[in-house]
């Protein structure tokens, strides 16, 4: 695989630029903001065609009636466990009923993101996380203690393991260089750390989809910050 390396510095993010058909893969999560929206949906990518990316939508049938209008845009990301690969995609037309297919435009060129975006710096920081109940609305925030934290995501203490999947609200205050970090999340894993009576599960969540190119830069730069920080604790500095 080859790409198109492109310019780094030891506190920004590395961006490697690459055709679509070198690493989008079939049966992985697409996310799509709409330009000037704030909701993400979230789809399956089922097929690329020569010009198109034909996309599952994970939608209710009232969602996906009330899809886009054709030639909206999007901001779209594929995490992955070491990166994140972004483009930008035009809407072009949707199947009807029941199937809830969307046929997106296919992006000419697409960024994987790693390197600093995924170290994670340990930081026990105080937290709050907020869960969906089960009328659609949402729980009282919780608090709690973050665990670490990467440019694409955190890992915090909780008290029982969260669904794989699982879309829930994260406010993180006091960060260098962000202030506070409130964004959504998606519950990727939840390990059992439990040693004494007590359950203790440490539940990692990715959020690199739901943050704009400013959130995403000035988390970056927290990041810098933070593991630095961590380093001169460590040598006593």
């Amino acid at each position: 695989m080859t790409g198109r390396r492109g310019d780094m510095t030891t506190e920004s993010m590395a961006a490697e630029c690459f055709a679509p058909e070198e690493v989008l893969a079939p049966e992985e999560k697409i996310y799509f903001l709409q330009e000037g929206g704030k909701k993400t949906r979230i789809g399956i990518l089922k097929e690329m065609t020569a010009d198109r990316l034909i996309v599952e939508m994970r939608l209710t049938d009232a969602e996906y009636a009330h899809g886009p209008e054709s030639g909206a845009r999007f901001h779209c990301a594929m995490p992955s466990e070491k990166c994140t690969y972004r483009f930008s995609s035009v809407f072009c037309a949707s199947s009807p009923l029941p199937d809830h297919i969307w046929y997106m435009e296919l992006p000419a060129e697409v960024e994987r993101q790693q390197k600093r975006d995924f170290v994670r710096v340990p930081v026990p920081l105080p937290m709050q996380v907020t869960l969906s109940n089960l009328y659609g609305g949402k729980n009282k925030a919780k608090d709690t203690t973050l665990v670490d934290i990467s440019g694409n995501g955190v890992s915090f203490v909780w008290k029982e393991p969260l669904e794989d999947g699982m879309e829930i609200e994260i406010a993180i205050p006091d960060l260098p260089a962000v202030g506070e970090l409130k964004t959504t999340a998606i519950v990727m894993r939840s390990l059992d750390r439990t040693a004494l009576a007590t359950p203790v599960y440490h539940i990692g969540a990715h959020f690199a989809a739901y943050l704009d190119k400013r959130q995403q830069n000035q988390l970056v730069r927290c990041i810098f910050l933070l593991q630095r920080k961590y380093l001169e604790r460590g040598l006593g500095i």
